[in-house]
């Protein structure tokens, strides 16, 4: 069951991963999101630093799912990605992320998760 779950779930993010434009656009509050220098190195770790790996690392992750490294997100990324996105179970628990942060995320997995 679980594996059907993230098999669907992967596929659903592959699916709205791949309908995005990787552009400097403007979101729905006004402010302008740029997804076209994206990174690992910066971007990305920032915001799992910022957001994700204070539960989700170290010895015993949150959910079994840890984000820590290069290897983590290649890995799970696409997961993240589709757990961020759900507004009824919002990550982080504090607060779903912004969605800038979102589609830099999906800016990166869309361009193949580059180690960068």
């Amino acid at each position: 069951m679980k594996y059907i779950f993230f098999s669907m779930a992967t596929a659903l993010s592959i699916f709205t991963v791949s309908c995005k434009n990787n552009s400097v656009e403007a979101l729905s509050n006004g402010s302008i999101c740029d997804t076209t220098t994206v990174k690992y190195s910066t971007t990305i770790t920032s915001m799992m630093t910022n957001h994700c790996t204070n539960c989700h690392g170290g010895a015993n992750p949150s959910a079994g799912l840890k984000l820590e490294s290069y290897s983590d997100l290649v890995t799970n990324g696409q997961a993240s990605l589709l757990r961020m996105n759900n507004i009824s179970n919002p990550m982080p628990p504090s607060g779903k992320i912004d969605d800038c942060n979102i589609n830099k995320l999906a800016a990166w997995i869309n361009q193949g998760s580059l180690n960068n």
